[in-house]
């Protein structure tokens, strides 16, 4: 399936709140461990140590997925540009949005080089809604991290409200 294939099917279950069957599993690489030595493949980050998964599936998938009606829009209309030079892959978040069988939907791998991103094997210039849409499920630490690394989201820490 073709990455906007899966991306608009994605969105499909989501909106109409059919995601009993599925499952978003998320592979974060913690940099704190290692920040020199970053997996190379989507399975280095998978066999990996220093990785934490994260399975997050049905209810609560649905639940903050389906509310957020913006990242719906954004995943109906994204344009997908396919980068210009490809390069090679340093992933520190990969995750997989499959049936609960183990059957692959679309999977994206984050990051290669310039910011490009992996969706379903197909190196793409960086979209924030990738990320977006995993940011819920992301422990505060490693969200934090991420967030200064990639200079994102940087006043929406409570404790910078104030600065």
């Amino acid at each position: 399936m073709s990455p906007e294939e899966a991306l608009n099917y994605f969105a499909r279950q989501v909106e109409d709140r059919n995601l009993d069957n599925y499952r978003l599993v998320i592979y974060v690489f913690h940099l704190s461990y290692h920040p020199f030595v970053l997996p190379r493949t989507v399975r280095d980050i998978r066999r990996n140590e220093y990785t934490a998964r994260i399975a997050v599936g049905g209810g609560w998938l649905e639940s903050i997925l389906a509310e957020n009606t913006d990242l719906l829009n954004r995943m109906r209309d994204v344009t997908l540009i396919p980068v210009e030079i490809e390069s090679h892959m340093t992933p520190r978040i990969y995750y997989v949005f499959e049936t609960n069988r183990g059957r692959q939907i679309f999977d994206v791998a984050m990051w290669g080089s310039g910011g490009s991103i992996f969706v379903n094997g197909v190196q793409i210039e960086w979209d924030d809604m990738f990320y977006d849409i995993i940011r819920p499920f992301l422990p505060i630490q490693t969200l934090y991290t991420m967030d200064r690394m990639y200079g994102r989201y940087e006043d929406s820490w409570p404790w910078q409200a104030g600065e």
